[in-house]
């Protein structure tokens, strides 16, 4: 229990960490891109701005009271569902302004109708911020490994993607500052189009918690369970999550009443052939006398 409860503070303190900091890396980008008017930079900033979505749902998702595992697993209630629709619509809107700055500075080819100010301080702090990201989606990784938590492995790969896409920015501003203003906009316009796959994903990723809905039929887990030798009853069976990923299952159970000793016995074999049916499980178990 004591581990349990140390893992879902954990949880919760690196997720709480890691979107401070995301949040903090895109007020730098952005503030950034505004002064020094890149337009890859800013691109480059929504991508920032999807990974700390995914972030902020996972932590609203985790801080729930009824979350008993602090893992992803019941799904998201209806204020995450509302909070998905309101970034869909302020990050449709940041797309199409970028998209359209983005446009009007490829068609003018010859024309440049902005100028970027690169230079190498600002090299400089985008190749910190290039070390910083992949600094913050090594430290996902190693927690996701520790604690076995799906959405930080999730999160890394995201930041190692963020980490990425704004070294090819760096490259385009040292064009720039080369002599060829059309490199930021040419690495704005792919940025965008990847910015369309990367919500997907994080939509895809989420989407299953968001219709919270049963991951395993009740009748065919009593079924399995009625099979383990001692059980004489099993009833009021829930489970939430996605198979595969991770399952929470909750049920009472009936023993035979000449073998109640062997409790803890019962329960690890019932564990182990939901385990091996299901793959990554928590269980909570209620005995009935």
């Amino acid at each position: 229990m004591t581990n349990g409860k140390n893992h879902y503070l954990t949880s919760r303190l690196v997720l709480w960490t890691t979107l401070g900091l995301l949040l903090l890396l895109l007020w730098v980008k952005v503030s950034t891109g505004l002064d020094v008017n890149s337009l890859s930079l800013l691109s480059e900033s929504l991508h920032t701005a999807i990974a700390g979505f995914s972030l902020l749902v996972s932590w609203l998702a985790v801080t729930e009271v009824d979350r008993p595992t602090g893992r992803e697993i019941y799904g998201h209630g209806k204020r995450e569902t509302v909070l998905v629709l309101i970034f869909a619509i302020a990050l449709s809107w940041a797309w199409f302004d970028l998209a359209r700055s983005t446009i009007i500075v490829l068609l003018n080819w010859g024309n440049p109708v902005t100028s970027i100010r690169a230079n190498l301080p600002l090299l400089q702090l985008l190749g910190l911020l290039v070390a910083l990201t992949l600094g913050l989606g090594l430290f996902n990784r190693v927690q996701s490994g520790i604690l076995n938590y799906p959405i930080l492995r999730f999160n890394a790969n995201q930041l190692f993607k963020d980490a990425f896409l704004l070294a090819i920015v760096t490259g385009s501003i040292a064009g720039v500052w080369w002599g060829e203003p059309l490199f930021d906009a040419i690495a704005s316009f792919m940025l965008l189009i990847l910015a369309l796959d990367n919500f997907w994903q994080v939509l895809s990723w989420h989407l299953p918690l968001l219709l919270e809905q049963v991951a395993i039929a009740p009748e065919i887990l009593e079924e399995l369970i009625d099979e383990v030798e001692g059980v004489k009853k099993c009833y009021n069976v829930r489970s939430r999550g996605m198979v595969g990923r991770l399952v929470y299952i909750s049920m009472h159970l009936t023993l035979e009443p000449k073998i109640k000793a062997m409790t803890p016995q019962i329960a690890r074999s019932i564990e182990k052939a939901l385990r091996d049916r299901y793959g990554p499980i928590q269980v909570t178990l209620i005995v009935e006398s």
